[in-house]
């Protein structure tokens, strides 16, 4: 049995290779390909995809509203026109917190080539900075969104809206001949807006004495502020009668921005003594 075993080994053949061919090897460059992809050769179908091109054109992406005094209102416009070839709908206005209001006619339809103006409204109530951003919302599927960057101030109220102009501290003069008697004016701005005072003066005649006013140039007061002023009185005159003393009158200027009255006349009145 064993020598019989021995005799068929021997008689089984190698498979020919021209029948079977060449067994597959994975180490073998010539089975295998391997793509390089800096090679230019290789045919790459991917193609670069195109931006997405809006419908709508803005004609503006700020808007300023200013300063406003609170409780008025002020109303812009944004205009979108429709540079696509489809129907675009805004149907939708996303506005910042705060004062602010925007369209109430929506949704709107734009055709191409139509344009609408779009109104945008700011109404504070009270002082303070306001800002943001306005968004058009559409249904356009590449580009829906247009915005809109605004942005106001407001101020208080006024009561007077003015400057005002308020006097005091000035009595009678008393100056013995050759005396100086000086008091102190107050000028004070008691309106809503800067005054601007220009001008305080005297004009003196030829009789009893002499008023004057120290006078540096124009001042500008802000509401609430205030300045002082040195107005004087000296006699010159001996006395006219039997009771030993001359009277002096005269007329005081301020001369400043107040609308009621630009031109503010305070009367002096001086003794004299001898």
């Amino acid at each position: 049995m064993i020598v019989a075993s021995l005799v068929l080994i021997a008689c089984v053949e190698p498979p020919d290779d021209s029948v079977y061919g060449e067994p597959e090897r994975p180490d073998n460059p010539a089975q295998e390909e391997v793509e390089d992809p800096s090679d230019g050769s290789t045919d790459d179908t991917r193609e670069a995809q195109p931006e997405p091109q809006p419908a709508l054109e803005l004609d503006t992406e700020w808007l300023d509203f200013g300063e406003l005094v609170a409780g008025e209102q002020q109303v812009l416009e944004v205009a979108l026109s429709n540079v696509g070839t489809e129907p675009v709908e805004v149907f939708e206005v996303n506005l910042p917190s705060g004062p602010w209001t925007g369209p109430k006619a929506l949704p709107w339809t734009l055709y191409p080539d139509d344009t609408h103006d779009f109104l945008i409204a700011y109404e504070p109530d009270e002082a303070g900075e306001h800002g943001g951003v306005v968004e058009f919302v559409t249904d356009h599927p590449e580009v829906p969104t247009y915005q809109v960057a605004v942005e106001g101030s407001a101020v208080e109220a006024c009561e007077i809206c003015a400057p005002r102009l308020e006097t005091t501290g000035l009595s009678d003069f008393m100056s013995l001949l050759g005396w100086e008697h000086t008091q102190t004016l107050s000028l004070e701005n008691t309106g809503d807006e800067p005054l601007t005072v220009t001008d305080v003066y005297v004009f003196n005649d030829q009789s009893g004495g002499d008023f004057w006013a120290v006078w540096n140039g124009e001042r500008t007061l802000q509401p609430g502020d205030g300045i002082q002023v040195e107005v004087g009185y000296q006699s010159d005159v001996v006395s006219y009668d039997s009771a030993n003393y001359a009277t002096d009158e005269n007329v005081l200027h301020v001369l400043s921005n107040d609308p009621t009255e630009g031109d503010l006349q305070i009367g002096l009145y001086g003794l004299g003594a001898s």
